[in-house]
Protein backbone atom coordinates (compact mmCIF):
# COMPACT_ATOMS: atom_id res chain seq x y z
CA UNK A 1 0.00 0.00 0.00
CA UNK A 2 2.64 2.15 0.44
CA UNK A 3 3.64 2.26 -3.35
CA UNK A 4 0.08 3.65 -4.06
CA UNK A 5 -0.05 6.47 -1.35
CA UNK A 6 3.63 7.48 -3.02
CA UNK A 7 1.83 7.27 -6.72
CA UNK A 8 -1.07 9.13 -5.56
CA UNK A 9 1.33 12.03 -3.39
CA UNK A 10 3.96 12.02 -6.41
CA UNK A 11 0.43 12.62 -8.85
CA UNK A 12 -0.63 15.26 -6.60
CA UNK A 13 2.26 17.09 -6.96
CA UNK A 14 2.81 16.98 -10.06
CA UNK A 15 -0.63 17.96 -11.20
CA UNK A 16 -0.21 21.35 -8.40
CA UNK A 17 2.61 22.11 -9.97
CA UNK A 18 1.38 21.79 -13.47
CA UNK A 19 -1.18 24.39 -12.21
CA UNK A 20 0.67 26.89 -10.33
CA UNK A 21 2.68 26.62 -13.95
CA UNK A 22 -0.12 27.48 -16.17
CA UNK A 23 -1.38 30.12 -13.81
CA UNK A 24 2.10 31.60 -13.50
CA UNK A 25 2.63 31.90 -17.69
CA UNK A 26 -1.30 33.68 -17.77
CA UNK A 27 -0.38 36.15 -15.10
CA UNK A 28 3.26 36.70 -17.19
CA UNK A 29 1.19 37.10 -20.50
CA UNK A 30 -0.85 39.37 -19.10
CA UNK A 31 1.75 41.64 -18.13
CA UNK A 32 3.73 41.61 -21.35
CA UNK A 33 0.28 42.53 -23.35
CA UNK A 34 -0.21 45.46 -20.97
CA UNK A 35 3.34 46.63 -21.99
CA UNK A 36 2.67 46.24 -25.27
CA UNK A 37 -0.77 48.16 -24.95
CA UNK A 38 0.84 50.87 -22.80
CA UNK A 39 4.02 50.96 -25.30
CA UNK A 40 1.21 51.34 -28.57
CA UNK A 41 -0.62 54.07 -26.83
CA UNK A 42 3.23 55.63 -26.09
CA UNK A 43 3.40 55.52 -29.60
CA UNK A 44 0.54 56.79 -31.02
CA UNK A 45 0.56 59.90 -29.12
CA UNK A 46 4.52 60.05 -29.73
CA UNK A 47 3.34 60.04 -33.69
CA UNK A 48 0.68 62.61 -33.23
CA UNK A 49 3.21 64.93 -31.56
CA UNK A 50 6.00 64.73 -34.35
CA UNK A 51 3.30 64.87 -36.91
CA UNK A 52 1.72 68.13 -35.66
CA UNK A 53 5.67 69.33 -35.25
CA UNK A 54 6.17 68.24 -38.66
CA UNK A 55 3.38 70.40 -40.31
CA UNK A 56 4.38 73.21 -37.77
CA UNK A 57 8.32 72.83 -40.01
CA UNK A 58 6.25 72.75 -43.68
CA UNK A 59 4.30 75.95 -42.80
CA UNK A 60 7.72 77.79 -41.15
CA UNK A 61 9.37 76.71 -44.22
CA UNK A 62 6.90 77.80 -46.93
CA UNK A 63 6.22 80.99 -44.94
CA UNK A 64 10.15 81.55 -44.88
CA UNK A 65 11.44 84.68 -46.24
CA UNK A 66 14.79 83.07 -46.95
CA UNK A 67 16.29 83.75 -50.51
CA UNK A 68 17.61 80.65 -52.44
CA UNK A 69 20.23 81.44 -54.41
CA UNK A 70 21.57 79.71 -58.17
CA UNK A 71 24.51 79.36 -59.70
CA UNK A 72 24.55 80.00 -63.28
CA UNK A 73 25.39 77.27 -65.56
CA UNK A 74 28.97 79.51 -66.97
CA UNK A 75 30.24 80.21 -63.07
CA UNK A 76 28.80 76.28 -62.21
CA UNK A 77 32.40 74.87 -62.08
CA UNK A 78 35.62 77.27 -60.89
CA UNK A 79 38.45 77.18 -63.60
CA UNK A 80 41.70 75.74 -61.77
CA UNK A 81 44.67 77.37 -60.86
CA UNK A 82 48.11 76.64 -61.82
CA UNK A 83 48.80 74.51 -58.51
CA UNK A 84 45.36 71.97 -59.56
CA UNK A 85 43.33 73.91 -57.09
CA UNK A 86 39.99 75.10 -57.81
CA UNK A 87 39.78 77.90 -55.21
CA UNK A 88 43.62 78.59 -54.82
CA UNK A 89 44.73 81.95 -55.53
CA UNK A 90 47.97 82.14 -58.29
CA UNK A 91 50.73 83.10 -55.66
CA UNK A 92 49.09 80.14 -53.20
CA UNK A 93 48.31 82.67 -50.45
CA UNK A 94 45.02 83.10 -48.85
CA UNK A 95 43.14 85.76 -49.90
CA UNK A 96 41.95 89.16 -47.77
CA UNK A 97 38.72 87.01 -46.83
CA UNK A 98 40.98 84.99 -44.99
CA UNK A 99 42.91 87.14 -42.89
CA UNK A 100 41.25 86.14 -39.91
CA UNK A 101 43.04 82.52 -40.09
CA UNK A 102 46.40 81.79 -38.73
CA UNK A 103 47.44 79.47 -40.92
CA UNK A 104 51.02 78.52 -41.81
CA UNK A 105 52.97 80.37 -44.75
CA UNK A 106 52.94 77.89 -48.18
CA UNK A 107 55.67 76.54 -48.68
CA UNK A 108 56.94 77.12 -52.47
CA UNK A 109 56.14 73.84 -54.88
CA UNK A 110 60.46 73.26 -54.30
CA UNK A 111 60.06 72.06 -51.05
CA UNK A 112 56.57 70.53 -50.84
CA UNK A 113 57.90 66.98 -49.84
CA UNK A 114 55.66 63.83 -50.42
CA UNK A 115 52.26 65.32 -51.02
CA UNK A 116 52.13 67.76 -47.91
CA UNK A 117 50.06 70.21 -50.53
CA UNK A 118 52.48 73.01 -50.40
CA UNK A 119 52.59 73.55 -46.32
CA UNK A 120 55.22 73.50 -44.67
CA UNK A 121 55.93 70.69 -42.06
CA UNK A 122 56.11 72.04 -38.61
Amino acid sequence: MSVKIACYVTASVTVATLMVCFMTMSTIYSEVDGFKEQLDTEMNVFRLSTNGLWKDIVVIGRNSKRVRRQYEETNATPTPHSDGSPSAPPDGRPGKDAEYCHCPDRAPPSEAVNGNRGYRNF
